[in-house]
């Protein structure tokens, strides 16, 4: 919108310059710049803000999916040992690390 007023008065800048009004054009013109270059920083720091915020998230969903795979790694090692006789693994142990990994896929 911005930018479209300071097209429009530029093209008025261009008609002849009738009982003084090309210096009030000016003014007028100068101010629409202004308020162009306002709403384009405006944009600009938004756009900024947005890929910010998106890399974030993206970050997160990687990070959770990871933690995800390491506790599902965890309940397979767990129950790997305990198949193989492992005393130092209880059944306790295997049950909370399999709840533990589908609770993070859920979240």
């Amino acid at each position: 919108v911005a930018e479209e007023r300071v097209r429009d008065l530029e093209r008025r800048m261009d008609e002849p310059d009738i009982a003084g009004t090309r210096r009030v054009v000016e003014v007028e013109l100068e101010a629409a710049r202004s308020e162009a270059e306002e709403a384009r920083t405006a944009l600009r720091q938004a756009l900024k803000r947005y890929a910010a915020a998106t890399a974030a998230s993206e970050a997160h969903i990687v990070s959770a999916e990871t933690f995800v795979v390491e506790a599902r790694e965890r309940a397979r090692l767990l129950k790997e040992r305990s198949a193989a006789g492992d005393a130092a693994v209880t059944m306790e142990e295997v049950r909370q690390a399999t709840k533990d990994a589908d609770t993070a896929e859920k979240e």
